[in-house]
Parts: C-alpha cells; sequence; structure tokens
C-alpha cells in the first residue's frame, strides 16, 4: 500500500464522525469480489417491563468468497446486519451509554428485554427459523460516537457460534445495561452476521438476487458457467469435502455442485449478469467472449431437471439442471462483456458495456441481433481501446445513462441523443462500478481501483468515501433506506455507511 494512501485512510478515520450518520466497518476473511442488497427487511420492537423500546432493523446482504484458489471451493454468503433508528428517543438519553476514557468513545447497551421478545432476533426470514447460525461478529464491543446523533460502529469478523440468550437471563435485574444475543461480552451484535453459507465452484465475480425472488441467486464465475441457486433447499451451513480438485467445466465434479440451474453458453469468465424487473425469472448474462446471452427460466422452476446431479453424502442431496442453449444469443461486442443492464421499465430493452469502448442499446424482439443504438464516448478511446466497464441506468429517467471506463471517466449519457456525451473525470484509476440512487433523483455512486467511493449528484461530485486501502470491487445502495450504501475491497473490507449529503 503506498504512503499516499494510508496517509489519506489516516485523516479519513480521524475525520469519519464528522462525515457520517452512520458508520459500519467489517473484516472479512476472504474479499467479496460483489455483494448484493436485499430488499426485505425486520423491524423487531424489544420493550421490556420499564417500557423501554429500541427500534432497528435487520437488513440482509449477499456476499462471496475470493480465495485466488486457495480454497478448493469460494462460498455465497447471506448475512445479516442491524441498522439503528436514530429517531429513537434512547440515543438522546445519556444514561444509555457507556463512557470509555481510554479511546474516548461510548458504547450502547440495552436493558435487558424478555425472552419471549429476543425469538425475532433469530428469524429473518419468515418461516426459516435459524437454529445454529454462525456470527461472524467478534467479541469486540460497538463503538459510537455521539455527535449530532451519529453512529460509528467497528467490528473485526470470526467464525464463531452465535450465543443463544439462556433461560436465566429472565430473572436478571432490568436494570443492567446488557443484552446477550450473538456475542459473550453481552453487547447487541451491530455487524455482520453470517445467516446461510453455501460452496460455490470457481470464482464468484459477480452475485444477484431474482427481483421475483429473492431466494433465488445467480452467480456469474470465471469458468463462464451461470448457476442459479435456490437458497431455501440448502442448509444454513452446508460443508462439503471435496477430495477431487478437478473443477473442468465439462466433467462437473457430482460431489460439489449445489447450484439448481447451470447455463452454459458462454465460452470464457463471465463477468455480469442481470434479472429482468419486467418479465419474470428472466436473466442476462455477458462473458469474456463478447456474448451476451438470455435465459428465460421461468418453465424450469415448474418442470423437474433434465439432468441431475447429486452428492455422495445421504445427508445432502441436489438436483442439478443443465441448460445450453439460451433464449437469444447476442455477438455483442468485438472483445469481453463488462457490464449489463435491463431498461428498468421495459421487459425487451438492454444495455451493455465492453472492451470494446462502445456501449450499446438492444432490443431483444430485433431478430437481426443488431443494436439499435451505439454509444462512443470517444472516438480516440475506442480506437486505443479504452474499456467501458461500467453502465446503468437512472430509476427515475430511464433515458439517461452513465458508464464508468478503464480511465477513471464517467460519461453521461442520454438514449434520445447517444451523439451528445458529458464525461466528467473524478477518480484517479479505473472504475469498478456505478449505481444509481433508488431514492435520491440524479444522485450515483461509483467505486474504483484507487479505493475510493464518490457519491454525484446533478454530475458533480458531493462526497468521497475513504474507508478502504485497497480497489473497491463493488457497491451498492440500500433499497429499503435512504442514503445508505454498502462497498466491499480487496482489502477484505465490507463497509455500511450512510454519508452526510
Amino acid at each position: 500500500m503506498e504512503n499516499t494512501q494510508q496517509e489519506r485512510y489516516t485523516v479519513w478515520k480521524k475525520n469519519s464522525p464528522l462525515l457520517y450518520t452512520q458508520l459500519q466497518t467489517s473484516s472479512l476473511l476472504w474479499p467479496s469480489l460483489s455483494l448484493d442488497w436485499l430488499p426485505d427487511t425486520t423491524t423487531p420492537q424489544i420493550q421490556s417491563e420499564n417500557n423501554f423500546e429500541y427500534d432497528y432493523n435487520h437488513h440482509r446482504l449477499l456476499l462471496s468468497t475470493f480465495s485466488d484458489g486457495i480454497n478448493p471451493l469460494e462460498s455465497i454468503l447471506l448475512t445479516r446486519l442491524n441498522l439503528f433508528d436514530l429517531r429513537s428517543k434512547n440515543f438522546k438519553n445519556l444514561e444509555n451509554f457507556d463512557y470509555i476514557p481510554s479511546s474516548n468513545e461510548f458504547t450502547y447497551s440495552l436493558p435487558l428485554p424478555h425472552l419471549k421478545n429476543t425469538k425475532e432476533l433469530t428469524k429473518v426470514n419468515p418461516g426459516n427459523e435459524i437454529n445454529d447460525i454462525q456470527s461472524l461478529s467478534s467479541n469486540k464491543s460497538s463503538i459510537i460516537d455521539l455527535t449530532d446523533n451519529k453512529i460509528q460502529i467497528t467490528s473485526e469478523i470470526t467464525s464463531e457460534k452465535e450465543i443463544q440468550i439462556q433461560n436465566q437471563n429472565q430473572n436478571q435485574n432490568q436494570n443492567q445495561k446488557l443484552l446477550s444475543i450473538e456475542s459473550s461480552n453481552n453487547k447487541i451484535n451491530n455487524s455482520l452476521g453470517l445467516i446461510q453459507k453455501i460452496p460455490h465452484i470457481g470464482d464468484i465475480n459477480r452475485i444477484k438476487h431474482c427481483p421475483q425472488n429473492i431466494d433465488l441467486i445467480a452467480t456469474a464465475s470465471n469458468s463462464g458457467i451461470i448457476r442459479i441457486f435456490d437458497r431455501t433447499k440448502k442448509s444454513n451451513n452446508l460443508e462439503i469435502n471435496n477430495n477431487n480438485s478437478n473443477n473442468d467445466d465439462d466433467d462437473i465434479n457430482s460431489n460439489i455442485e449445489t447450484s439448481d440451474i447451470l447455463l452454459k453458453s458462454h465460452n470464457s469468465e463471465s463477468w455480469t449478469i442481470d434479472w429482468n424487473l419486467q418479465k419474470p425469472f428472466t436473466l442476462a448474462s455477458g462473458s469474456n467472449d463478447g456474448s451476451i446471452s438470455i435465459w428465460n427460466l421461468k418453465d424450469q422452476f415448474k418442470s423437474p431437471p433434465k439432468q441431475k446431479f447429486s452428492t455422495l453424502d445421504s445427508k445432502f442431496r441436489f438436483s442439478t439442471c443443465k441448460l445450453d442453449k439460451p433464449e437469444i444469443f447476442l455477438p455483442a461486442h468485438n472483445f469481453g462483456v463488462n457490464e449489463i443492464r435491463w431498461i428498468p421499465d421495459h421487459d425487451s430493452l438492454l444495455i451493455s458495456s465492453g472492451e470494446d469502448g462502445i456501449c450499446k442499446l438492444w432490443d431483444i424482439r430485433n431478430n437481426l441481433n443488431l443494436p439499435i443504438i451505439q454509444f462512443f464516448e470517444n472516438e480516440n478511446l475506442v480506437e486505443k481501446k479504452i474499456p467501458l466497464n461500467t453502465v446503468d441506468i437512472n430509476p427515475f429517467q430511464t433515458f439517461e445513462l452513465i458508464t464508468g471506463n478503464s480511465n477513471g471517466c464517467l460519461n453521461f449519457m442520454d438514449i434520445r441523443n447517444p451523439n451528445k456525451i458529458i464525461s466528467k473525470i473524478n477518480h484517479s484509476q479505473s472504475i469498478t462500478s456505478s449505481k444509481y440512487s433508488p431514492h435520491l433523483k440524479n444522485t450515483i455512486a461509483t467505486s474504483s481501483v484507487d479505493a475510493t467511493v464518490t457519491i454525484w449528484k446533478d454530475q458533480n461530485p458531493v462526497f468521497v468515501h475513504c474507508g478502504h486501502l485497497l480497489s473497491v470491487s463493488d457497491v451498492v445502495w440500500c433499497p429499503s433506506k435512504k442514503g445508505v450504501l454498502a462497498s466491499c475491497s480487496y482489502d477484505n473490507s465490507v463497509h455500511i455507511w450512510e454519508p452526510i449529503l
């Protein structure tokens, strides 16, 4: 790590209490190349006999592992996090905080509720109670800064069993300020907690849930295979012993394949997938071979699997359907396809960006397999083959889109006028992700190899998150809480943050 980057991080850490409404940082065992924020939330309300109430929301994040071949299998990680309701009156009461002189910080502790109320804390998905959840959080206390009702939480993630509240806690003093839910030091857990772990063959370059059924998870891998998982058919902590490390995609090891559907049409590594919001169970995938495949999976959930693979362990058996022919196959780009996005309010229009420096608009109803619009960000850059890494569509105005290239340049485009492009250069290195906010109009978050995440408002940078030490691989907006983001980095960190804009 460069000295300038270390200095920037030191300055950021010192000033972070003044920059964020709330901030949670966690460290994973392996970095995650992609993350996805699920839209569902639960809001438990804990109330004790002295009428103490505390409201917060359970959220779920999809993460992955990237061990770079060290582990024989990678993993899909379904995790849980808690976002606080800062409007709660309890945050304005200093009696609910303990001061730590050594660090000049405060810890927040809760009065002990009845045991019957704590069952909500271990039921994240209705109908799927978690009896043996693995907590990703350490025994480190939650650190909270009280300045202007801001929260700053720092924790390190380790693998340890969640500690359940025991029956004898019912008889403890109601005035004692502790709540033992997930950590042995009796503090409420505010960091990531592991709900489910699913083994995966190969690197997970992209992970996304199906909007019509959030229990369906799609992944894009380094082998080019697209995998679909129904997480409800998997145990919460599936462990498979792999004695055969041969992961040839043409000879899938029946002992370790845990996906429900395999989509095999790409000849090289796949970096992008996207579900259609308007047409149920329709998935688009792109690959380094320059192709885009459109898959209609609606019938696959009604008919029995065509081709089965099952584990040798009788405790875990999975049936996997293998599909080789997509509904539509597009030879999209001369080089690799880096990003694809469906137009949010249309069931047939698709945007793609590629290694050839061109952004294309596709209509899958067109049998000619030709783009209806091509966006050239710059003729000179196309000749130099400057890749377009990212593309996203404005959810409030679907004629507008943004692309990011390997030079750190952002391009604001309009489908109605593809020849007029406004470019803004902010990142010093390649852009890795660009996402429009689902709640804030004309607001965009972009991540970069320069280890920063920048928030743009009306095409102007308004906030820079400098908390990561290495390249930021992905950033997403919270779909259910305005202004909250999650970002992951090659430094193994995952940050949940709400900036002051």
